[in-house]
């Protein structure tokens, strides 16, 4: 495992300053950076993954073992990428596919549904497109500030996200709820029947007396 000065400063980050969705998923050690944002149903999994700062990964985007995403990255929904690097400020779009050993220089644009083949070399600032994937242009000013008013959306619906997990948790509506046997079970130590009673009037429900 990477032991660096890095690694161990962006290990003791805050939580409160990145958001994790609760249907995203983390497996393994990841590394992420300050203001990332994992949006409901991405996934980034694999002891060696690092994941700069205020990146974006969309929904159902997959991060696999060995992957290195630079800061300011923006990866769109359904966009799959394993043991690769992706540099800083890159545009991956929707459903792209980068294979392993492929280098992608900062500033570039991937374009949806792109296959960037295995070991692929990609120059800063590139535009690639197909599958398999061809380097067919160079990003302009206009695109990034595109992207960049994109990002802005998402930003602020990050810190809404925040507002409406912390209001769920004040008043407990992010919790599981209690089980039967669960609720049956305080029954006998507290003695309370509210509870109980609202459990009962619920089984009814589903004609279930017992």
């Amino acid at each position: 495992m990477p032991k660096d000065d890095d690694n161990n400063q962006r290990r003791s980050i805050n939580p409160e300053n990145y958001f994790i969705d609760p249907l995203a998923r983390i497996v393994g050690d990841v590394l992420i950076g300050e203001g990332t944002a994992l949006w409901p149903g991405a996934i980034v999994e694999g002891d060696s993954t690092r994941v700069g700062e205020d990146v974006i990964i969309m929904p159902k985007a997959h991060l696999g073992e060995d992957t290195s995403i630079g800061d300011r990255t923006f990866i769109a929904p359904g966009a799959r990428l394993e043991k690769c690097t992706i540099g800083e400020d890159t545009f991956v779009g929707m459903d792209t596919v980068i294979c392993e050993g492929a280098v992608v220089g900062e500033g570039s644009l991937i374009a949806h549904g792109t296959i960037v083949p295995k070991d692929m070399k990609i120059p800063n600032g590139s535009i690639v497109r197909g599958a398999p994937g061809k380097i067919e242009g160079r990003v302009t000013d206009e695109t990034m500030e595109k992207i960049s008013d994109v990002r802005s959306k998402l930003n602020w619906r990050k810190e809404e996200f925040k507002i409406m997990l912390k209001r769920g948790e004040l008043f407990g509506v992010n919790d599981l709820p209690k089980r039967p046997h669960e609720i049956f079970e305080e029954y006998k130590e507290t003695g309370e029947r509210g509870p109980i009673e609202r459990e009962m009037k619920f089984l009814k429900m589903f004609g279930i007396e017992d």
